[in-house]
């Protein structure tokens, strides 16, 4: 889930420079992976991970749709101190 991630934000920051569909088929790509979603751990904090992903799951990756979302909370963060 970790690298499903860092790949999504990797290619939102590369997003101008890529054209339209190669974007297009990136966003197709990691959205197939949601596939980890399924995956069933043992141990129980990979339970527990798995359970807030899939609360999540749908906005995840939302700043791929959505050019506005930012990638990261940090300035709502900064807002608050």
């Amino acid at each position: 889930m970790k690298r499903l991630l860092l790949r999504a934000i990797a290619l939102q920051r590369q997003r101008q420079k890529l054209a339209p569909s190669t974007v297009k088929q990136y966003c197709s790509r990691l959205r197939g992976l949601r596939e980890i979603l399924n995956l069933k751990p043992k141990q129980a904090n990979g339970q527990k991970l798995l359970k807030r992903y899939l609360k999540l799951r749908h906005h995840l990756l939302l700043f791929l749709d959505n050019e506005t979302v930012p990638l990261t909370n940090n300035s709502s963060e900064q807002a608050l101190r």
